[in-house]
């Protein structure tokens, strides 16, 4: 950037939720990465199946966890075992 360029660049304030996907006009904005709507409708998609599928883990392992429990605690009543402190 010479001189010249920094005489014609002009400021401007711009809200900080529009900074990712309409910041086209900035200048020096061909060094930067555009945002893309549609690009981050995927992230979100991806995201979301990532969160249900750590959902349903946790929810499968604790399940497998209490059925283990059960299965314990049948067998000390069959046994006839006393709770221990």
């Amino acid at each position: 950037m010479g001189n010249e360029d920094i005489k014609d660049l002009e400021y401007f304030l711009q809200p900080v939720s529009d900074i990712y996907l309409k910041s086209e006009n900035l200048g020096g904005a061909r060094f930067w990465r555009i945002g893309n709507a549609n690009e981050l409708k995927y992230y979100e998609a991806i995201s979301i199946l990532v969160l249900l599928i750590s959902a349903l883990n946790y929810i499968l392992l604790t399940r497998a966890g209490i059925s283990e429990r059960l299965h314990e605690l049948g067998t000390r009543k069959v046994f006839g075992l006393q709770k221990t402190v």
